[in-house]
């Protein structure tokens, strides 16, 4: 296949991303996807309308024009060609993404956006006594601070499922191997692009409910964030 002419692969690529469109074996994953696209949206252009200037001064602001909405559009396009695995790491990066920006928001309202994620990255790097700082140290013990415990330990918990089922070598594998038992074979594992079959309505469910997750911390996750950021403005 590599070896056809471009138009000949583009044609290939547009008639299965149609098909996938289609599918019902994954509207409600497309709806949910399409959804998340919008969520970032109508922040971005609620945002736009409050001042132009907040993209220079909020994290938040700045990561859903800059790494959040190309990461929702770079799901939706996986998903399209009917690769689903990368959906999931895309997602991991969105939650962390999110959390990052809220919690440099609320310890760093004084800088600018750029100069908040920085000093963000750096902490967590060196850590307050030389040491790095972990994802999951940081979601449980700093997190809480910008977005209360209980939406914290949802994120953590949503992160580290990504992590073990979809990012880390052994999930992935682990992922194959059962649906291989189970005499259904994802459409992913023989290669992409590629129509959806009923083999992929296990994984297909499994996407829609963890973009539903991520949609609903993104809402929340907002809330806290407009109640602290705006009166500190």
């Amino acid at each position: 296949m590599v070896e056809e002419e471009p138009s000949k692969l583009l044609q290939l690529v547009a008639n299965i991303m149609r098909e996938n469109y289609k599918s019902e074996i994954a509207e409600e994953a497309r709806k949910e996807i399409v959804g998340l696209i919008g969520d970032f949206y109508n922040t971005w252009d609620e945002l736009s309308g409050k001042s132009k200037k907040i993209f220079l001064e909020s994290a938040l602001a700045l990561s859903i024009s800059y790494r959040l909405s190309p990461l929702a559009y770079s799901i939706f396009y996986n998903f399209l060609i009917g690769d689903s695995p990368p959906c999931f790491m895309e997602l991991r990066l969105i939650i962390e993404t999110l959390a990052k920006a809220i919690y440099a928001d609320r310890r760093y309202s004084k800088k600018t956006a750029f100069h908040k994620l920085e000093c963000l990255e750096s902490f967590l790097e060196n850590g307050e006594e030389g040491k790095p700082i972990s994802m999951s140290k940081f979601f449980k013990s700093y997190l809480p601070e910008a977005t209360g415990e209980e939406l914290a330990n949802e994120i953590n918990t949503l992160w580290h499922q990504l992590s073990r089922d979809w990012l880390h070598l052994k999930g992935y594998v682990n992922k194959l191997i059962d649906r291989i038992q189970e005499m259904s074979q994802p459409s992913w594992s023989i290669g992409v692009p590629v129509v959806y079959e009923e083999s992929d309505k296990r994984d297909l469910n499994e996407l829609q409910e963890m973009v539903k997750k991520t949609r609903k911390i993104f809402a929340r996750g907002k809330s806290s964030w407009s109640d602290f950021y705006f009166q500190c403005i």
